[in-house]
């Protein structure tokens, strides 16, 4: 096996005690004929994350934790840019948040070899499952595409992230070396998929080899989807990123950007009960026919409606 480090694997953590452990599981039972590294970032955890990942680092030498002492977080600070990427060696970079696991044992192989001997490609994802936070039920599968295959800058767009972050690879340079308009935006990310699509092929491998915690403790849903006004912040910010995208590549992916952007605005409608802007927006037809009804009363009786939506979450 070649010395130098092929792959890094940045895992971010917080507060991940119940579940941290079967992350680090997923990455020491991988199977590869090359050396990678896993960066596990703990961003000033409360509870026992920190202990347990120390307890996996002093076994495995490719486990290299950053253990910060205040939360960065908190205070906006691009922990990515800052502490992770210099840290990184290797020429592909691979995801996995600490409350999410890998399921397959060659995981990390597959997705290496398909990039390695398709030189386009800029990155690689899989299906995967989503399951409840604590239970681990299997709440159902997710494929992007229904056969392998490539996955359009298009749908890149249109769907935010149509690959869950556990399940990617990228080519170094795209994570790195991405120009100054996907730098520090708070959009997660979605900055670092879109300029992968700009380079080169992202390609979809149709077999589940990971699993991923919908609304676990301190999630981005329960953090940010959740809270109305921090939703509707990141909705603007979203708006501002793709209109700079859109100028930056001088209007090549204009339709599918605008196209995109009016799904946020949609969404800014939603979260403000604006229901007489909502009935008339051109996604309205996409609700189910209960938000379509509630949204219609919403008209005449806005404050009952608000409360609806508050209790059961539409929002």
């Amino acid at each position: 096996m070649n010395d130098e480090i092929m792959v890094s694997v940045q895992c971010i953590t917080y507060n991940h005690e119940k579940y941290i452990r079967k992350a680090l599981e997923g990455f020491v039972m991988q199977k590869t004929n090359f050396r990678f590294e896993v960066i596990i970032h703990d961003d000033a955890s409360t509870d026992r994350t920190a202990d347990i990942i120390r307890e996996y680092a002093e076994k495995y030498d490719f486990i290299k934790p950053i253990f910060q002492k205040e939360n960065q977080y908190s205070k906006n600070i691009p922990f990515g840019i800052k502490y992770i990427y210099p840290l990184m060696k290797g020429k592909y970079i691979a995801y996995c948040e600490g409350d999410d696991y890998w399921t397959d044992p060659n995981k990390l192989q597959i997705l290496y070899d398909y990039m390695v001997s398709h030189t386009n490609c800029t990155m690689c994802c899989h299906a995967y499952e989503n399951i409840e936070a604590n239970t681990e039920k299997i709440i159902g599968e997710v494929h992007t595409l229904e056969e392998d295959g490539t996955i359009t800058i298009q749908k890149a767009i249109k769907y935010d992230n149509p690959s869950q972050l556990a399940s990617q690879m990228f080519r170094r340079e795209c994570v790195i070396n991405k120009p100054a308009i996907y730098n520090n935006r708070g959009i997660g990310d979605y900055t670092v998929l879109l300029y992968a699509a700009t380079l080169g092929e992202i390609h979809y491998i149709n077999k589940i080899m990971a699993r991923h915690r919908v609304a676990s403790d301190g999630s981005w849903t329960n953090r940010v989807y959740r809270n109305k006004n921090k939703r509707i912040e990141h909705d603007n910010r979203m708006i501002e990123f793709l209109n700079d995208f859109d100028a930056y590549y001088n209007n090549v992916y204009h339709s599918y950007v605008m196209d995109k952007i009016e799904d946020y605005v949609f969404d800014i409608l939603l979260s403000k009960g604006e229901y007489k802007k909502i009935i008339v927006h051109k996604n309205f037809n996409t609700l189910s026919n209960m938000r379509k009804i509630l949204i219609s009363i919403g008209i005449i009786f806005p404050n009952l409606i608000d409360y609806v939506f508050e209790k059961r979450n539409f929002q």
